[in-house]
């Protein structure tokens, strides 16, 4: 199987194989570099190795933010404790905070959305070709589970231009 590494869950392998050496603390010198993920799997990988890396690279990093957030609320809890803040202030000021993150972000996923759907249905319109440039995701989960059923992982080849 051969897909890009323009295609945004080969994006996301990648990133998810730096939060991985990031997270185990591979360094860069020359000793480790054979252990490193994302200079390991660069051209090739297993399709089982490639949603393996996925689900724990995430993982990882929600298990950052959770731990940075339980930080920072355990920071805060003696000074409500003690009366210095109000705890309804403080809880008021995070949930107005954490909404206006989260309009934003859905604010600018619903833009680049409609954006790359137009521009997708306008191009199935006019094309000819209605054949897909690349293996979707789902596609490749079933090859997955299809793979792990039968003990069989099909290799992942990665490349700069598009398949």
């Amino acid at each position: 199987m051969v897909l890009a590494k323009n295609i945004w869950y080969v994006r996301w392998f990648f990133w998810s194989c730096r939060v991985l050496d990031r997270a185990f603390n591979i360094t860069t010198d020359i000793f480790s570099v054979n252990r490193r993920r994302s200079v390991k799997y660069q051209k090739q990988a297993s399709l089982c190795k490639f949603f393996e890396i996925l689900f724990f690279g995430n993982l990882i990093f929600l298990l950052n933010v959770a731990i940075y957030l339980f930080a920072g609320f355990a920071l805060l809890s003696p000074l409500i404790l003690y009366g210095v803040v109000d705890a309804e202030y403080v809880y008021t000021r995070i949930i107005i905070v954490i909404s206006i993150i989260l309009g934003v972000v859905i604010g600018i996923a619903i833009i680049f959305g409609l954006a790359f759907g137009t521009k997708v249905l306008f191009r199935k319109m006019f094309s000819d070709d209605v054949k897909p440039e690349h293996p979707t995701f789902t596609t490749l989960f079933k090859n997955y589970v299809k793979g792990i059923k039968d003990r069989i992982c099909p290799l992942i080849v990665f490349t700069e231009n598009k398949p």
